[in-house]
């Protein structure tokens, strides 16, 4: 019984289907086909360019979070007075500030970062000379590293 009703059901999709087809031009056809497979190519399209862009931003911000991490190791190593940590701790801050640029951030916020960069070496460049930093130095680092993770 239960394969007559299977019989059954496929003779009438297939009229469904010659019925339609008979219905619709094949040129019709051609062209729906055509029009949705321009469709799928353009939301395809539009897919990886946004996937692509969350991809950098997140590259962006990851890289920040990796700096601020450093710089906040780099603080900690200034307080103990270990200087030779500190120094090593802001060139690693230095290097995820990098990575970060390179991700892709255009515009006025890469151009921010590479300010940041500056007074980051700039930092480490008086520790390594063995000239005293302050602590409020470091902090405003980190306030503009916040201020670039937040926006």
């Amino acid at each position: 019984m239960l394969r007559f009703i299977g019989h059954v059901f496929l003779l009438a999709a297939m009229f469904a289907l010659g019925y339609y087809t008979g219905q619709r031009p094949i040129g019709e056809l051609k062209q729906t086909i055509v029009d949705l497979s321009r469709r799928a190519a353009t939301l395809s399209k539009s897919a990886v360019d946004s996937t692509l862009n969350l991809e950098r931003n997140l590259r962006w911000h990851q890289g920040l979070v990796d700096a601020k991490e450093k710089l906040i190791e780099a603080k900690s190593a200034l307080l103990d007075r270990n200087f030779g940590s500190a120094a090593k701790e802001l060139a690693e801050t230095e290097e995820h500030m990098d990575k970060a640029t390179r991700a892709g951030e255009n515009g006025e916020q890469s151009a921010k970062l590479k300010l940041l960069i500056e007074k980051t070496r700039a930092a480490r460049a008086d520790l390594a000379a063995g000239r005293a930093l302050a602590k409020a130095k470091l902090d405003e680092i980190q306030k503009e590293l916040d201020a670039l993770i937040g926006r």
